[in-house]
């Protein structure tokens, strides 16, 4: 699990931009380790192995066993819309986003329940039939976690039932978006033929 951790919270905030975008966890992961091979004595290097020290611990002290409530079938950066996203971790049916702010604030929850939103959206064909969204704080060794019905009811957007309407009017807008990535992707993938 430690691995996983790494993944998904240690890589987030230091390098989550368009260097590593569309990057396997693998990847991402052999970057990071590259990082902590150099022997160059970087000053930031202690603090960074602190924070991860802390982390691991509030997730052996508090994370693990709440995680462990979700299920043990794991989808580690689970592809979403033919990878135009990657989520953080799908435990059982519930869908989680990891986060390592120290203190977030009121505007960082929001904008992480609407990422998560957005994510479960973005399974248009329900292909991990989510029905509980949660945000695992890194930091604090805490899972928030939320039954999906309740979030879409809070949105104003309806119940479970109006979720096969979200996920086609959200496919809808995004169309343009979508089409535009797959292309990239193929172009990408054959350039060097």
């Amino acid at each position: 699990m430690f691995t996983t951790c790494l993944d998904l919270a240690a890589m987030n905030q230091p390098i989550h931009h368009t260097l590593t975008r569309g990057w396997d966890v693998e990847r991402r992961r052999a970057l990071f380790a590259a990082g902590f091979d150099d022997h160059d004595e970087d000053p930031a290097r202690p603090q960074l192995l602190a924070a991860l020290e802390y982390c691991w611990n509030a997730y052996l002290a508090r994370g693990r066993d709440q995680l462990l409530q979700h299920g043990a079938a794991a989808v580690v950066a689970p592809k979403l819309a033919s990878g135009y996203a990657v989520a953080d971790l799908v435990l059982g049916r519930t869908l989680i986003e990891v986060k390592l702010a120290v203190e977030p604030t009121a505007d960082d929850v929001t904008m992480w329940l609407r990422q998560l939103l957005g994510y479960v959206l973005l399974d248009r064909h329900d292909t991990f039939a989510v029905d509980t969204i949660a945000v695992y704080c890194g930091w604090a060794g805490q899972l928030l976690t939320s039954p999906l019905p309740t979030l879409l009811a809070a949105s104003g957007h309806g119940g479970p039932a109006a979720l096969a309407r979200l996920r086609e009017e959200f496919g809808t807008l995004l169309a343009g978006e979508l089409d535009g990535y797959t292309a990239w992707r193929q172009r990408e993938r054959y350039r060097h033929r």
